[in-house]
């Protein structure tokens, strides 16, 4: 009789790790994952030695159930289109991280980020944007969204064309 309740106990501990393996596989496939696209960026404040930025980032979720925006990290960077510097590649802007968290429903959710710049490339942004009228920022990163079944790292990239 010990016997017969062992091996139930075993059967049933092993056919609940079965369903559990195969339900977190169902899962992925079910869930689809939301994405991540920055639509704008705006430079709200300047000075000689800091920026501040505001970045619009659109959030789609295709899915039933809601979420939770955990973090946001990306970068920035600027390209110098002067012709005194000729067409050179993007260069590092600034690297921000927004931790808060925010509420994602079905469907699309805007949410802002704002964070500060403060080096030296933010006085040649500054030159090119004031002789140009204008400068192109690129900003990629990746978003985690938590949707209690699992969880996405959402890439993203977005090249913008700012004007002064």
């Amino acid at each position: 009789m010990t016997n017969l309740k062992e091996y139930l106990k075993i059967g049933a501990l092993t056919t609940c790790i079965v369903l559990s393996i195969l339900f977190s596989g169902c899962v992925q496939e079910i869930i689809k994952p939301p994405t991540v696209e920055v639509i704008n960026v705006e430079i709200i404040g300047l000075s000689l030695n800091e920026a501040t930025v505001n970045t619009t980032v659109l959030v789609h979720n295709p899915n039933p159930m809601g979420g939770t925006f955990n973090r946001i990290n990306y970068t920035i960077y600027f390209k110098d289109e002067r012709p005194v510097v000729g067409s050179r590649s993007y260069e590092f802007l600034g690297y921000s991280v927004d931790e808060k968290k925010v509420t994602i429903t079905t469907g699309n959710t805007t949410m802002y980020t704002f964070f500060n710049l403060r080096n030296r490339e933010v006085l040649q942004a500054l030159v090119s944007l004031s002789t140009q009228g204008y400068i192109w920022i690129k900003v990629n990163g990746i978003a985690n969204l938590d949707l209690k079944a699992t969880s996405f790292n959402i890439p993203f990239e977005k090249e913008i064309l700012v004007l002064l």
